[in-house]
């Protein structure tokens, strides 16, 4: 055992933590090894199906070390045998907190809270439909791949991530995967942050069923527009897939990235829509990219209804590759 490199033990225990995870804690207590080793596999991946979110940040506010060894982390509160369309990610945590951990979550939530505050679940509550994930991430500094699936309960109308703005989460962030609905007004700070280099949006539409009352704060989003054209995005990879709606608002991104390389677009809406432009235009916003762009694919049947907008692609001298799906869906079939 001792013979054997950290790579294989790995290994042996994360198949161990497959079988019966009580076991492979037990192969922790052998030595200070194997103790390390089990504690960088438990903390490195996080998952909501793992267990509740509150006794996993109680424990990383007892002991911030660990919270430097996630790596990874899962955000997806959707029913494993239910399919309801309501799903939150709200928490409560216990009221038998220690001064320590009730200080370092207060902190987490706001540096302006009193760490003696009694009622962190309120305070959590009125922080936002968002606050419980972006608590989360404030405990795992180091998290450098998520997906996150939106719950339900979430303000559509709002910018969510606004802590990723003065990276106060996210600040190591190479990889997002977030699962919609959603728009590309409530997530705009991932685009800022600088380490970033792969973001998917999955599901851009506008659900009517699942947008809360409340008023969408516009100077945020302007502000972080406004940011974006004096420093440019580090996005290298960026990937909409089932994208209904705003295609405005991503043909006026398409200029402000800093060294775009891949850049793939699936469409599912409407041929005239006032959040979608012409396939002409949408085209030649993606030209803006022709010094660094060299994959794109396109799936848009608007294509098809207008092909003098491929024109719009010969600007693009860098591509090494290239797919276009003209594919005609709906009434256009």
């Amino acid at each position: 055992m001792e013979a054997l490199p950290n790579e294989l033990l790995l290994e042996i225990i994360k198949e161990l933590f497959l079988e019966a995870f009580s076991t492979a804690l037990n192969i922790g207590l052998v030595n200070r090894r194997l103790h390390r080793l089990t504690n960088e596999l438990l903390y490195s991946t996080y998952s909501l199906s793992r267990g509740n979110p509150a006794l996993f940040i109680r424990t990383l506010a007892s002991w911030p070390a660990h919270a430097r060894r996630i790596q990874s982390l899962e955000w997806d509160c959707r029913p494993a045998h239910n399919n309801s369309l309501i799903t939150s990610d709200a928490f409560r945590f216990p009221g038998d907190l220690a001064r320590i951990e009730r200080r370092n979550i207060a902190k987490a939530l706001d540096p302006e809270i009193p760490y003696a505050a009694d009622d962190l679940n309120s305070i959590l509550m009125d922080a936002g439909t968002d606050a419980y994930l972006n608590l989360f991430l404030a405990f795992a500094p180091d998290v450098c791949d998520i997906r996150i699936v939106i719950p339900s309960k979430w303000n559509y109308r709002a910018v969510w991530f606004k802590p990723a703005s003065d990276l106060r989460i996210l600040s190591n962030l190479n990889k997002a995967y977030i699962v919609g609905p959603m728009r590309i007004r409530n997530v705009i700070p991932l685009f800022l942050l600088p380490s970033l280099r792969s973001l998917t949006l999955d599901h851009v539409v506008y659900d009517r069923n699942r947008v809360l009352p409340g008023i969408f704060k516009w100077p945020e989003y302007n502000a972080a527009l406004h940011r974006l054209r004096k420093q440019k995005s580090w996005v290298e990879s960026f990937h909409i897939q089932k994208c209904s709606v705003d295609t405005v608002e991503i043909a006026r991104l398409m200029p402000l990235f800093g060294h775009l390389k891949t850049f793939e677009f699936e469409f599912t809406g409407h041929e005239k829509d006032e959040a979608n432009p012409t396939i002409t235009h949408f085209v030649h916003s993606i030209s803006n990219q022709s010094n660094s762009l060299t994959s794109l694919f396109l799936k848009d049947f608007r294509l098809a209804l207008d092909q003098t907008a491929l024109k719009g692609l010969s600007k693009l001298g860098h591509l090494d590759f290239l797919l276009l799906d003209m594919t005609m869906i709906g009434p256009h079939q």
